[in-house]
């Protein structure tokens, strides 16, 4: 497996500006330019690191903060759907008033995060992301092992996995990671650790 794992969220967007959820089926997400200079400050502190491999989500905001991190670390991006964020469904391209305004119902439930297998929205349920996470360790275990691994990816897929697949936060909680922040788990005696969570 790999010794240690360090979690970057993308950039911000001018969707993320609008509070405008983004999902696959419209992946026009582009980093603001508030967005590109955070992925070249996250990108210098990121020098650091010994990193071995950078892996980032295949949609547009994480691969514009990955290219970006890429000119200043010197390691070419793998991307891949494995870190994609939650598909979204028929939320996408709304706003949470706009969907409590159709919806308030599912948006109640969407909001619980009690109930991993409630899929509402019409596109991932939380245990669908787990899943597709777990298969991305699986592949990770003989491909890197021992080495440290940089991940460009998404705020409510960090959380979730963080919280339900290591379990290094507290159930039944949710928190927006910042744009650009820092997070660390390292292997330690077998299991992974939370070394720092949510560094701007």
């Amino acid at each position: 497996m790999p010794k240690q794992i360090i979690f970057v969220r993308h950039g911000e967007t001018d969707l993320n500006k609008q509070k405008r959820l983004m999902n696959w089926t419209h992946d026009v997400g582009t980093l603001s330019d508030v967005g590109k200079a955070e992925a070249a400050e996250v990108g210098r502190k990121l020098k650091k690191y010994k990193i071995h491999t950078m892996y980032a989500s295949d949609l547009l905001r994480t691969r514009q903060t990955a290219e970006i991190i890429s000119q200043e670390i010197g390691l070419k991006p793998v991307f891949t759907k494995y870190l994609r964020e939650r598909d979204l469904g028929i939320f996408g391209d709304l706003t949470f008033d706009e969907i409590n305004a159709q919806w308030p119902d599912r948006l109640t439930k969407f909001l619980d995060h009690s109930d991993i297998d409630w899929n509402g929205l019409e596109g991932e349920s939380l245990r669908n992301v787990h899943d597709r996470f777990r298969q991305f360790l699986a592949i990770l275990e003989s491909k890197h092992p021992d080495e440290n691994l940089l991940f460009v990816t998404h705020s409510g897929f960090l959380y979730t996995t963080l919280r339900d697949v290591f379990g290094l936060l507290p159930q039944n909680t949710w928190l927006d990671v910042a744009h650009t922040s820092i997070t660390i788990v390292e292997r330690i005696d077998g299991r992974y650790h939370l070394k720092l969570f949510n560094e701007a």
